[in-house]
């Protein structure tokens, strides 16, 4: 077994996605690993909103701009006593763009939150961390946020 230098923690801003941040931030601490944080915006149906393409790039662009304020705000609140936490907001199909960060920045490990639905609400919303589990090529973390 390799050691784990690099964590990728995927994150949508949300609660849920700091409980795995905070997680993550234990495990760096002990192993001296990087944190690579990362953030996707879903443009997948853009192209179907934006007809053009100016409007469109500039519109991501804009986007992009807040997601990063976002992230960094994130950071800064579950991941801030450490050193090594790089950022990156992608966009694309979010499942996707994890698992390509994970390979693109050679990750070891993959830790993200889960909202943990169940029934009906999970078939309807599906979850991204469960794609993301069966089709990683690397162990994935799960962390549910805790109970109030």
């Amino acid at each position: 077994m390799n050691p784990v230098s690099r964590i990728l923690v995927p994150t949508d801003l949300s609660e849920c996605a700091g409980a795995a941040a905070a997680w993550a931030a234990g495990l760096a601490r002990q192993l001296g690993a990087v944190i690579e944080l990362v953030t996707v915006v879903d443009t997948t149906h853009f192209n179907e909103i934006y007809g053009d393409e100016t409007l469109r790039n500039q519109r991501i662009a804009h986007i992009r701009g807040e997601a990063g304020k976002q992230l960094e705000a994130f950071a800064q609140r579950y991941l801030g006593g450490l050193e090594q936490v790089r950022r990156e907001v992608r966009d694309g199909n979010t499942m996707q763009e994890i698992l390509a960060a994970a390979g693109e920045k050679g990750c070891e490990l993959i830790v993200m939150g889960t909202h943990g639905r169940t029934g009906v609400a999970h078939l309807l919303i599906g979850s991204v961390a469960e794609k993301v589990v069966r089709q990683s090529t690397v162990p994935v973390l799960t962390v549910r946020p805790p109970r109030a």
